[in-house]
């Protein structure tokens, strides 16, 4: 069907730039610039609807060019004296059109505004590419490229990952006080030093002799002290912080996740709601990690999947072939090799050589066809292990 409309219109086959530039250049009647749409609109979407690679990006830039040559033609023909030339309306017209499709504003603009270098269009280029992109959100929450997505069951606003963090709390990721270090506001700067360089923790919680959180002392309010001209006598409650934000052992971690990227802290001492001084624990960036870790494990879990974690040892059935010749689950999907200190992206070609580690991701109750398919007997395998780390 593309091979017909083209025998009648070439200038439906191909990039289309010289079509484009003729409209640009005011160069093509706008009856022409009027059939070009349509048989452009047409060509395209038997190419991508069948399956085929027409590519998006052009054939939305040539749409735009032709629909905003015939616009620029009617309003130059009923007020010549007020309006710019047709091909003006043809470039705003590919932005437009592409932003609308892409649903990407910015990109629109930078590079229509790169390819006439005239600032004079800035603003009629913004605002029909504005007006393109909310009038097309309200047409099709997808764009061009996210519904091919949505098509095969990917959704890209759906973020479970995010609200099950709402369901762990503070409490359930902190570390206690009990098990923090502390420091006293009276602590010389050179035992402070001491403390830093013996533990490798960046910062801790200063507490007063009656319990009551005092400040939090960094690694870098060390730092700082040392370039003064006299650190001889200072202690902790010198250089450490007094205005800083706490956190509640009821609120979320997704709550708190915000004031971690917000203040490009470490860590957020918890405190007691009730006694806002009273220090109950510490939360770190990494025990947030480690909770969304858990989460993401959990939601694996709930979508029936498992992560393996298989090591190849040169008495096993899977070392020396490659990837294509295991008989592994259709189910399944070697995610990455792990070789020594290197990860190799694996292919069908890939030979599994003996030490290295394979990452499976397999449906849950197939992971007996995988240890088969691998070792040819039972499985020396396990579940990749979260990484708890207090540094």
């Amino acid at each position: 069907l593309v091979g017909i409309i083209g025998f009648f219109v070439p200038q439906v086959f191909g990039v289309g730039y010289e079509s484009i530039s003729a409209a640009l250049f005011s160069e093509t009647a706008w009856q022409v610039l009027a059939v070009l749409i349509v048989v452009k609109i047409v060509a395209t979407s038997l190419t991508l609807g069948s399956g085929g690679s027409g590519g998006v990006f052009a054939p939305a830039l040539f749409m735009g060019a032709m629909l905003g040559g015939v616009f620029g033609h009617f309003v130059v023909e009923f007020w010549p004296g007020a309006t710019a030339p047709a091909g003006a309306y043809a470039l705003v017209g590919m932005a437009a059109v592409f932003s609308a499709s892409a649903r990407a504003p910015i990109t629109a603009v930078i590079i229509l505004f790169e390819m006439t270098r005239n600032y004079e269009i800035i603003l009629p280029l913004m605002f029909a590419v504005a007006v393109s992109t909310i009038f097309a959100s309200f047409l099709h929450k997808d764009s061009i490229y996210s519904i091919k997505l949505r098509s095969r069951g990917i959704d890209l606003d759906r973020r479970k990952d995010r609200g099950a963090l709402t369901d762990i709390t503070v409490a359930q990721a902190m570390k206690p006080v009990e098990k923090l270090t502390t420091v006293s506001p009276d602590l010389p700067l050179t035992d402070m030093a001491r403390l830093f360089k013996d533990s490798f923790h960046h910062g801790f919680a200063v507490v007063d002799d009656h319990g009551d959180l005092f400040g939090i002392v960094t690694l870098d309010d060390l730092h700082k002290s040392l370039r003064t001209p006299s650190v001889e006598g200072k202690k902790v409650r010198d250089i450490c912080a007094r205005r800083i934000v706490t956190a509640y052992p009821e609120e979320s971690i997704q709550d708190v996740l915000a004031t971690f990227g917000a203040l490009d802290v470490g860590r957020i001492p918890v405190v007691d709601s009730k006694h806002p001084k009273k220090l109950v624990g510490m939360l770190r960036w990494s025990d947030t990690v480690r909770s969304y870790s858990q989460v993401m494990l959990n939601l694996e879990y709930e979508a029936g999947t498992t992560l393996l974690r298989c090591d190849i040892t040169a008495t096993d059935a899977a070392a020396g072939k490659s990837l294509r010749e295991l008989a592994l689950p259709e189910d399944s999907v070697v995610n990455q090799i792990q070789r020594g200190k290197h990860l190799v992206v694996p292919r069908g070609d890939t030979i599994v050589q003996p030490g290295d580690t394979l990452v499976i991701l397999a449906s849950t109750g197939s992971d007996d066809v995988v240890c088969q398919a691998l070792y040819q007997g039972a499985c020396g395998r396990s579940v990749l292990p979260l990484q708890d780390s207090d540094q």
